[in-house]
């Protein structure tokens, strides 16, 4: 009996190289440079939300005990954090996190809870993201 493998590049059937991946079902955050940005990547439906957005987002914390534990974003009045959709990463805000005190370190794309509420997408982070809640702002 003859098995055969097949090897996967990332790249689906059909997308050309250079376009990036659909947005997934749900929301994911990783954490990039060490902790200074957080990547947040939305689900498809809340994608078709901050597409429309055309200057970007605007970037609210929400705070427990004094560490960042939502992120509010709405559509911006001027420009603002852009909603990336290059190279090979799904579409994504980089967010830096400087002013509530950077994230603990970098870590891997994590499954995260997220909603409208109003005019605003939330992202709820898990516990242990931040290192600590110094420098809000």
């Amino acid at each position: 009996m003859h098995l055969s493998a097949q090897v996967r590049t990332g790249i689906g059937r059909n997308r050309h190289p250079g376009t990036p991946p659909p947005p997934r079902e749900k929301t994911y955050v990783s954490g990039v440079n060490g902790g200074q940005h957080l990547n947040i990547y939305l689900s498809a439906a809340l994608y078709a939300v901050a597409i429309l957005w055309e200057l970007g987002a605007q970037i609210r914390w929400q705070f427990e005990g004094g560490v960042p534990c939502i992120a509010r974003l709405r559509a911006a009045a001027q420009k603002a954090y852009a909603l990336r959709h290059h190279g090979q990463q799904r579409p994504h805000f980089a967010i830096p996190t400087a002013s509530v005190g950077g994230a603990s370190s970098s870590f891997e794309a994590m499954a995260v809870e997220s909603w409208i509420d109003g005019d605003e997408i939330c992202i709820r982070f898990p516990t242990g993201i931040f290192a600590n809640g110094e420098g809000q702002s």
